[in-house]
């Protein structure tokens, strides 16, 4: 697979990651209005799409195939450690957008930009160190 085909599936993954995981937490935001509304909607986001995330890179990006379910796990493991950095990443970037403006257009906002830099993190770390 050459590096556009990569390219642009990985771009495609990821704008369908962000797109469930801004849905997800719109969700979560008519439902929830609480002090911690936002924190708590970005964590079941994250934890809702993450799963989805690995098995699209994991098959479509990096071809990588498991050979147990036990290795899938440890595999997936490997995986969601490295998100903790990217996910970072992308939580400071939209909690500093909400708390710096207050309103869900700057949440939203910053979600989108924070979820863009972090996939970009994620993808040269699951490269180097989840999927080699």
């Amino acid at each position: 697979m050459n590096g556009g085909t990569v390219a642009a599936r990985y771009t495609a993954i990821a704008v369908v990651a962000s797109l469930a995981n801004l849905a997800l937490q719109r969700a979560w935001m008519a439902v929830d209005a609480g002090p911690f509304a936002v924190e708590v909607a970005a964590l079941l986001a994250t934890g809702l799409v993450l799963p989805f995330k690995y098995v699209a890179d994991k098959r479509w990006i990096f071809g990588y195939r498991t050979v147990s379910g036990l290795h899938d796990l440890h595999k997936l493991l490997h995986y969601t450690t490295a998100s903790v950095f990217t996910v970072a990443i992308f939580w400071i970037v939209e909690f500093g957008a909400w708390r710096l403006f207050r309103t869900p257009a700057a949440q939203y906002l910053g979600a989108a930009l924070g979820l863009a830099l972090s996939f970009q993190a994620k993808y040269l770390i699951d490269k180097r160190f989840v999927f080699r």
